[in-house]
C-alpha cells in the first residue's frame, strides 16, 4: 500500500502570515486595564473638580455672610455708641445723675430719692425698647439694682462722670 502525500506550494507570505480566524486575542489584556486606568482617572478628576468648586462655592457663602454680620456688627455698635453718647451728654440725665451723686451713699438714700426714680423713667423706655436688661448702681459700690445680683460694679466715682471722662 503507498500513499501519496500531495503537497501544494504556497508563498512564503502565506505561511507566516496567520490566518483571521487563528489571530491571537491577547490584545484584550492590554487595553482594559488600559481603559480602566483611564476611566479611573477620568472620575478622580471629575470628583476633585466637583469637590474644589463646591469647596469655593461655600467658602464664597460663608465670607459673604461673614463680611455681612461683620458690618451689621459695626453699623449696629456705631449706633449704640452714638445713643450712649447722646444720653450721656443730655442735660436732663447729667442733671439727674448729678442729684443721684450728692445723695449720701447710701442703698435707703438712693431708693428714695426723686432722681433715681426720674432717671429710671427717662431710661426705661429706651432700654425696654432696645432690649436690653441692666441696673442701676450708685457709682460709690453700693447697688440700687431691684436685682442685687445683676448690679454692675462700680468704683468709688459717680458711674456717669467715669464713661464721660
Amino acid at each position: 500500500m503507498c500513499t501519496h502525500i500531495h503537497f501544494t506550494e504556497r508563498s512564503l507570505d502565506e505561511v507566516k502570515r496567520p490566518s483571521p480566524e487563528i489571530e491571537p486575542r491577547h490584545n484584550h489584556y492590554l487595553w482594559s486595564p488600559l481603559a480602566v486606568l483611564v476611566l479611573a482617572l477620568a472620575t478622580w478628576m471629575a470628583l476633585n473638580w466637583v469637590d474644589n468648586s463646591a469647596r469655593s462655592h461655600l467658602q464664597n457663602g460663608i465670607t459673604t455672610v461673614l463680611r455681612t454680620t461683620q458690618q451689621a456688627l459695626r453699623s449696629w455698635s456705631r449706633q449704640e455708641l452714638n445713643a450712649a453718647n447722646t444720653w450721656a451728654a443730655n442735660h436732663l440725665v447729667v442733671d439727674l445723675t448729678e442729684a443721684l451723686c450728692d445723695t449720701p451713699p447710701n442703698r435707703e438714700a438712693l431708693l428714695t430719692t426723686p432722681a433715681q426714680q426720674r432717671l429710671r423713667d427717662l431710661l426705661s423706655g429706651v432700654l425696654g425698647a432696645r432690649g436690653y436688661e441692666g441696673s442701676l448702681s450708685s457709682g460709690r459700690g453700693i447697688s440700687i439694682s431691684p436685682l442685687p445680683e445683676i448690679a454692675m460694679s462700680a468704683s468709688k466715682t459717680c458711674f456717669l462722670e467715669a464713661l464721660i471722662s
